[in-house]
This record gives C-alpha cells, sequence and structure tokens, in this order.
C-alpha cells in the first residue's frame, strides 16, 4: 500500500517555497514513507501521512459552506445550528445535537457538563460559531476539552464569518 502527502503546489515564481510537491510516493518497510518531490526525498511516518476521517471532515465543511452560501453573513450561531442540521439530515449523517459531556474529576463524575454543538458520526465534534473572519483562540481550547472530555480525536470548528465559513479542523 502506499501513502500520500499532499500540499498545495507552489507558486510559479516562488523558488524559496517550503511545499512540496510530490510526483511519486512509495512505502518502504513498516515505519516511514518516502515522497519524492522537486527538491529531492521526504521521510514521514505513514501516521502522519494519513488523515484521519478527512472524507467526513470535507463533506462536514462543504455542507457549511453551502448554508453560508444560501444564509450569507449576520445571523445568530442558533440559525446557522438548525440549518447546519437540516443539511445533516437531508443528508442522512447520523448526528447528535447539543450533547452533554461529562467531565470526570479524579476518578468522580462532576456535576457540570460540557455541551457540544454537534458530535457527527459518532467520533466527530463539530462548535459552530458566528461572527468574525477567523476561528479564535478561545474556539479552539474550547473544542480541545471537548476532545479531552468525550476521548474522541477530530474537532471542527466552523466559523461564519462576513467573507465565508472559516474552519479549524483539530486532531488529539
Amino acid at each position: 500500500m502506499s501513502y500520500c502527502y499532499w500540499v498545495p503546489k507552489p507558486q510559479k515564481h516562488n523558488f524559496f517555497s517550503h511545499e512540496i510537491t510530490p510526483i511519486y510516493t512509495k512505502k518502504i518497510q513498516q515505519d516511514f514513507v518516502f515522497i519524492m518531490c522537486f527538491r529531492g526525498l521526504l521521510f514521514i511516518p505513514p501516521v502522519m501521512a494519513q488523515i484521519i476521517y478527512k472524507e467526513e471532515v470535507y463533506f462536514i465543511v462543504g455542507l457549511c459552506m453551502e448554508v453560508w452560501k444560501t444564509l450569507g453573513y449576520g445571523f445568530a450561531e442558533i440559525i446557522y445550528k438548525d440549518a447546519i442540521e437540516q443539511e445533516f439530515e437531508n443528508n442522512a449523517i447520523p448526528y447528535n445535537r447539543e450533547d452533554e459531556l461529562s467531565v470526570f474529576y479524579k476518578g468522580k463524575k462532576l456535576r457540570h457538563k460540557f455541551v457540544a454543538d454537534f458530535i457527527l458520526y459518532e467520533n466527530i465534534i463539530v462548535e459552530v460559531k458566528s461572527g468574525d473572519d477567523a476561528v479564535v483562540e478561545k474556539s479552539i481550547a474550547q473544542t480541545l476539552n471537548y476532545l479531552k472530555t468525550s476521548g474522541f480525536r477530530v474537532g471542527l470548528i466552523i466559523n461564519f464569518g462576513k467573507s465565508g465559513v472559516a474552519y479549524k479542523r483539530l486532531v488529539v
């Protein structure tokens, strides 16, 4: 089995680009993958070469972009959540909305819980934001806490901003 690590191609006139343009990949032994690119060989572990839940995250982001194209900017977070929920239902994506996540401290369950906006495919947490064009550090910290509490590995922060959908994929 071959693994591939894709990144955008360098700009035409950017001779000092650090980006990698793969032209051939091959698995060697069990632990490493080599990628032949225009700058030579790059060795990476197979774990880094694989992106977990790639197709699912891509599809979720696409649905969120469809919501933004239809609604545009300026609505409250709850409106975007309702629209996203409708898209999930229309596309038969398994989800739970505003699911409570219990927090444990030294083996004991605490009274207060986290509430994740969406849990999709029973393993991806999606947090929806509305406001500026960027995903802020506070949202990242919040989603990382949700991932730690739930034991899930992938979190997705979707922000409906003025110029479009900004998103950040978190993996732990």
